[in-house]
């Protein structure tokens, strides 16, 4: 394997791709307590889901409601110290926010390689992750800012504040499809090289569609096994 394991189509390691995502917070007069519960998706707005020639750019975004645990608020919100730190802290009780979340799109120069120089403990080279967001993950998301804030402002928020923009979810490096030459592997999860080698994981998603992708990664892998065993009981593995 002169281009590394199952790599005759050259394209594992490329397409590497993310969530580009943007945290929204609302501070409203009376006390949400959203922090109480599951932290994540008591409410989902996928209204934006569908791509809208409009937005001057491709796919589409969710927003889904995540109130994080105080140490997580603090980290998302973008505020480290100072009175507006202290007055956003006091105020968490009453706080509500959006997780805008977009389509991030694969590229071929966002890869995942393994570093020339650099080792770990055992001498064996560590893996080098090379991503940038595009100029369609960057506008899609401040799209996604934008309608939440708006939201927030239209739900009676006396404050909005913008958190953090950053990136959820690795995908991609690892792409399944049919045809050999332009994928790793097949709808099974099974290189196209390696007969008894399969990737069920986020890394075969040739998208990384508008949102999380946890279900998606254990439905195609509940399918690899099931693969997997039949293929083995009939001596083909």
């Amino acid at each position: 394997f002169p281009n590394g394991l199952a790599n005759s189509s050259g394209l594992v390691g490329k397409n590497f791709m993310s969530h580009p995502t943007w945290q929204v917070l609302g501070t409203f007069d009376e006390p949400i307590n959203a922090f109480k519960g599951m932290q994540m998706g008591h409410v989902m707005v996928q209204d934006y889901y569908q791509p809208n020639p409009r937005n001057g750019c491709a796919r589409g975004y969710v927003l889904i409601s995540y109130m994080m645990t105080p140490i997580t608020f603090r980290n998302l919100s973008g505020l480290s110290y100072g009175a507006e730190y202290k007055q956003m802290l006091q105020e968490y009780a009453h706080t509500a926010a959006w997780w805008a979340h977009a389509e991030g799109l694969p590229h071929e120069h966002n890869t995942i390689t393994l570093d020339p120089e650099l080792k770990d403990a055992r001498g064996l080279p560590v893996a080098r992750v090379t991503y940038e967001w595009g100029d369609n993950d960057l506008k899609l998301a401040a799209i996604a800012r934008d309608k939440a804030a708006e939201m927030m402002s239209a739900s009676g928020a006396r404050k909005v504040r913008i958190g953090l923009n950053y990136g959820a979810h690795a995908m991609g490096s690892c792409r399944m499809g049919l045809n050999p030459k332009t994928t790793v592997v097949n709808q099974y999860c099974q290189s196209h090289d390696i007969r008894n080698l399969f990737i069920c994981d986020t890394s075969v998603f040739v998208t990384g569609a508008g949102v999380n992708p946890t279900l998606t990664a254990m439905a195609i892998a509940s399918r690899a096994a099931e693969h997997i065993a039949a293929s083995a009981s009939r001596g083909e593995l």
